[in-house]
């Protein structure tokens, strides 16, 4: 802790406190430190808590420490110093207090002795004589005394005092001459009493100097009263004049003559310590320090030689050991190692010429199994990286096969085979159709007629399902056998025309069929006087010569107007004949039909599942029913769906016909049932062709 200015901190005190009357506390001191200090004779504090003394003021003096105040000079002396009062000379008076200087008497009067209060005038009998120069009258008829110090007599009975000149001093009272000042001593003032030594930095070689000379640049005064300033030494400045010690030359800079006023920089492959009047040069290999005194050994990756100044770090693709002065450069495979010391190989999968600073991966479609490499091998066709860079071995690329293949080398990823084309699911496989013994494929193969391949990226062909063909090869899909053609086998090229007196219900057929057959059919959707189907179809003109084309009873459903919510209407069992086409128990034109879940009429012992027309009782004829058809029992209007069919693996295997991927299959109750070969469904109704 430090006292305020003008505080202290007395013993065993942990504050401060104002210094008292007559003393004074500086700034900057702590606890620890000495109590107040007394004012200086020649000053005083007048209160407590002063920082700093003050003189005495005009007239006043004190000659003791420690003063609240000042004495005023008394009547008949003057103010000498801040410490002493003088009387008053032979010849001068003072009549009040406080003075700085006495008075000297008017001509016809006196002033006898010491501390004259007033002058007297001369007694009858005395007299005053005038001169050129003021005398000192002492007593009329008497010589005079000198009262002041530095003054002088000139000699003669009444003389005057008179002040010695600069570069003169007068010690004593009384004295008949001046000194000269001695030599590290001078005055430039009149009527002194000593002479002052010259300040640092300063000279007095002669006697009777009236000032002192300042020091030169090079030279100085460390101390006051020189008579003569030092130069300085080799390794040493002194850049201005009047100073007290000479600097020594900074780091890598250096001086080897005397009284100089500056240093010189070292060479910059030089180093000098501070105060050095030489430089030292650093060897191959380093470079001098930051700091400029001392040399630093190039690091790793580093050199300098005598042709440059600084460590260099080497050029690209070469290294160095620490302290060197020179480079190596490293070869191809090999790249400057971590420590730029040395270099290290390549790895596997890397490589690096002289163009290239560092290592590098094997680039998409390359590789290289060695190490220390310059270069890499493109992968060869049938090969490809994968998009990877770095492959280090062919085991590390991808093989091409099942649907991809990679016909050139330097592959960055197998190519997918084009949509009608196809790429063997075994290397293997690929290997014999190239005429290769190893690697993946290299090329793609079109599909056959009768085969094609609708998507990219293919490993076989599929063959063209029965009811469509392929002529061409590299076929993208198979056309469907046209209307009054079919096809019961997959791939071919060809589709087969139907024989006369038959045809197909559709595109894409499987078999031909009796037209009677097909045009029955579609009176069971309801054929109208005219011939146009009612529902879907083709308009049957043939069906007109069939006297009933079924009995059934149907299920009718209606969609209200503005919405789609289905009404159901059961309608009673009707025959449609030559002369009666439409469907009774109903007729409305905005009515739709919809029949489904075939079953057999309860009159007529199963005639609905056949597989071809059955003629009943009554000369009436019975159509099979047809898929999206409702038939509904007569006489029985449930809705409960028949039993499902049997699992496949326990029907009989007894099929009757093939409609595109649909079978028809006789089950042992005679009931027939499709079973797709594609999806493995299995229902009783009987498809809708597409």
């Amino acid at each position: 802790m430090m006292c305020d200015d003008g505080k202290y901190s007395a013993a065993n005190r942990t504050m401060c406190v104002d210094c008292v009357a007559g003393k004074y506390g500086p700034s900057g001191r702590s606890l620890t430190e000495p109590q107040c200090f007394d004012c200086a004779e020649g000053s005083h504090a007048s209160v407590k808590g002063t920082v700093n003394c003050t003189a005495c003021e005009f007239g006043k003096v004190t000659d003791v420490e420690g003063s609240v105040d000042c004495t005023s000079c008394d009547p008949g002396t003057m103010k000498f110093t801040h410490t002493i009062c003088v009387d008053c000379a032979p010849g001068l008076y003072q009549t009040q207090s406080e003075q700085e200087d006495c008075t000297w008497i008017d001509e016809g009067y006196t002033a006898e002795g010491f501390m004259n209060i007033d002058q007297t005038a001369c007694d009858n009998g005395t007299f005053w004589q005038n001169t050129t120069v003021r005398e000192t009258a002492v007593y009329c008829d008497q010589p005079g005394v000198c009262g002041y110090l530095g003054d002088y007599l000139s000699g003669g009975w009444v003389a005057s005092c008179y002040e010695c000149s600069p570069g003169y001093f007068a010690a004593n009272e009384a004295q008949t001459t001046c000194w000269k000042c001695p030599n590290g001593t001078a005055t430039n003032l009149t009527g002194q009493y000593e002479c002052t030594d010259c300040d640092i930095g300063y000279e007095a070689p002669l006697e009777g100097q009236d000032y002192c000379d300042i020091c030169t640049p090079g030279y100085v005064a460390g101390s006051t009263g020189t008579i003569n300033c030092d130069e300085c030494t080799p390794g040493y400045y002194a850049p201005s004049s009047g100073m007290d010690d000479c600097l020594e030359c900074m780091a890598g800079k250096y001086q080897m003559d005397s009284a100089a006023s500056d240093c010189d920089d070292c060479p910059p492959t030089e180093y000098a310590t501070p105060g050095s009047s030489t430089c030292t040069p650093c060897d191959d290999g380093e470079e001098v320090s930051p700091t400029l005194d001392s040399c630093d050994t190039c690091a790793a990756g580093e050199y300098r030689n005598g042709s440059i100044v600084s460590c260099t770090t080497c050029p690209t693709n070469s290294y160095s050991g620490a302290g060197s002065s020179n480079c190596h450069q490293c070869g191809n495979g090999y790249e400057v190692n971590s420590n730029l010391d040395g270099c290290d190989m390549c790895m596997a999968g890397y490589f690096k010429n002289e163009s290239m600073l560092t290592c590098s991966k094997c680039a998409v479609g390359y590789y290289q199994p060695s190490m220390a490499k310059g270069a890499c091998i493109p992968i060869p066709a049938g090969y490809s990286s994968n998009g990877r860079k770095g492959t280090t071995d062919l085991s590390n690329a991808t093989i091409c096969y099942d649907g991809m293949y990679s016909p050139s080398n330097a592959s960055a990823y197998c190519t997918s085979a084009d949509p009608g084309y196809y790429v063997f699911d075994a290397p293997s496989e690929c290997q014999t159709m190239q005429g290769t013994t190893a690697g993946g494929c290299t090329m793609q193969w079109a599909c056959d007629p009768g085969e094609s391949a609708p998507n990219s990226g293919s490993s076989s062909c599929t063959d063209c399902a029965p009811g469509s063909f392929s002529t061409t090869t590299a076929s993208t899909t198979c056309t469907l056998c046209a209307k009054g053609f079919y096809q019961p086998n997959s791939g071919h090229i060809e589709c087969l025309e139907c024989p006369e007196g038959e045809t197909t219900e559709e595109e894409g057929s499987t078999e031909c069929l009796d037209e009677c057959v097909i045009s029955s059919w579609l009176c069971g959707w309801g054929v109208s006087e005219t011939g146009a189907a009612a529902v879907v179809g083709t308009a049957a003109v043939a069906c007109l010569a069939i006297p009933v084309c079924a009995l059934y009873s149907f299920k009718k459903k209606k969609r209200q107007s503005g919405h789609s919510k289905m009404e159901e209407e059961d309608i009673d069992a009707v025959t449609i004949t030559n002369e009666n086409r439409r469907l009774s128990g109903g007729g409305d034109d905005r009515w739709s039909q919809q029949m489904s879940n075939v079953f057999p009429s309860q009159e007529t012992p199963n005639p609905l599942i056949a597989p071809e027309l059955e003629m009943q009782e009554g000369g009436e004829t019975k159509m099979r029913p047809i898929s999206g058809v409702d038939l509904i029992e007569s006489g029985d209007q449930s809705d409960a769906p028949p039993p499902p069919p049997p699992p496949p693996e326990e029907r009989p295997k007894k099929r009757v016909s093939v409609i595109q991927n649909w079978e028809e299959f006789k089950d042992e109750m005679g009931r027939s049932y499709f079973h797709n070969s594609s999806t493995g469904e299995t229902r009783w109704d009987r498809p809708m062709m597409i």
